[in-house]
């Protein structure tokens, strides 16, 4: 099973509802890889920023986000891949999906059409400093690096679509994309 860990400090459960950031916001997709087809249509492996550019039950999952396949119904994986719960830490699973890898989706990540102009030395360090860090996440031990922030950007994605971070706090859809688009470029240094 893979899991997403957005590192929650009160260890409370999320709710099974989908992940849904809102309004899309028009992650650009590449139309080939490698001979190997990419969906436009938020189908599997299209790129993404949020989990609303994909189809309903799939979510925007990975390093260099793309949109998984829902296989919550035995929809088998392509290749080699298997299904895996969606979840958040230790939370109730979120849905189950394939996890778009380079095997079935291609290695080439098209970040063409992103605004990826933040880096974490001018918009995500002092970002994570003013809204998780205190409230939610101790400095000492959570995302005290870039490298820190990566490895938890799936986690922080589904979290932040659904409204889970930052916690107490509310941020503006112009915001929430800001965060979301920094993730999908990446989080550069």
């Amino acid at each position: 099973m893979m899991t997403a860990d957005a590192g929650r400090a009160d260890g409370s459960v999320p709710d099974a509802g989908r992940a849904d950031a809102g309004t899309p916001d028009g992650g650009q997709q590449s139309s080939h890889d490698g001979g190997q087809q990419q969906s436009s249509d938020g189908g599997f492996c299209a790129q993404c920023v949020t989990s609303a550019d994909c189809q309903a039950g799939t979510f925007c999952l990975g390093l260099e986000p793309r949109c998984g396949l829902d296989c919550s119904s035995g929809t088998a994986c392509p290749g080699a891949l298997t299904c895996n719960s969606v979840q958040i830490g230790q939370g109730l699973p979120l849905g189950q999906n394939c996890f778009p890898e380079p095997s079935q989706c291609g290695s080439t990540y098209n970040r063409a059409g992103l605004n990826c102009t933040d880096t974490w030395a001018n918009y995500g360090n002092s970002f994570v400093a003013d809204t998780c860090i205190g409230s939610c996440h101790r400095h000492d031990t959570s995302w005290t690096t870039v490298s820190d922030f990566r490895q938890g950007s799936i986690g922080i994605r589904l979290s932040v679509e659904r409204g889970e971070m930052p916690q107490g706090q509310t941020l503006s859809a112009a915001e929430r994309l800001r965060l979301l688009t920094f993730l999908a470029c990446g989080s550069p240094d």
